[in-house]
């Protein structure tokens, strides 16, 4: 099944369990579904910090590879794009194209080769905002930790505040993951 018709059923089913009676939501499903699939395939879905651009230059500048590691379908780079990141990114992989989810260690490892040179797992720092699924597969069973707690309201990457890298990011050389949806 493709990711627009796994999408389809569960919007469907959605509405049905949610009391929508069938003979309503039928004649109007494809329009409405249509709407919602075109709308999350856009920025008109997702929004992104207001220093998320700024950030990425920054780490460019310090020839840091940055990339996007997603639980997500083929729509991820069209988001992406529209949300004008892409021209920041070495590489973006969604789980759709890897054949693999995150916490799965292969996601991970795939994105480490995706960047074309030898990256040590060790040198890689993963931000995200999931326990189980960010945290899990990139540093479980590795000799590497996460710089920071994503769970606590003043977490520094989330509030862009200036010095962050030079007091963090100076032990991961090479690489940084980001997760997306």
């Amino acid at each position: 099944m493709n990711p627009r018709r796994w999408w389809e059923e569960l919007v469907y089913a959605t509405f049905i369990a949610s009391g929508v009676p069938k003979h309503e939501l039928d004649p109007k499903f494809d329009q409405l579904f249509d709407s919602l699939y075109m709308r999350f395939t856009s920025d008109l879905g997702y929004s992104k910090f207001h220093d998320s651009i700024d950030c990425l230059k920054e780490l460019q500048r310090h020839n840091i590879y940055t990339g996007v590691i997603s639980n997500s379908d083929e729509r991820l780079t069209d988001v992406l794009k529209s949300l004008k990141l892409t021209p920041y990114l070495d590489f973006v992989l969604p789980s759709y194209r890897a054949g693999f989810e995150k916490p799965d260690k292969e996601i991970f490892d795939q994105a480490l080769r995706l960047v074309g040179t030898p990256i040590k797992p060790e040198e890689a720092l993963h931000v995200g905002d999931d326990i189980n699924t960010d945290y899990r597969g990139t540093f479980y069973d590795r000799d590497t930790k996460p710089l920071s707690d994503s769970f606590k309201n003043n977490n520094p990457i989330y509030r862009g505040t200036t010095g962050w890298m030079e007091r963090h990011i100076t032990r991961t050389k090479y690489l940084i993951f980001i997760s997306f949806v």
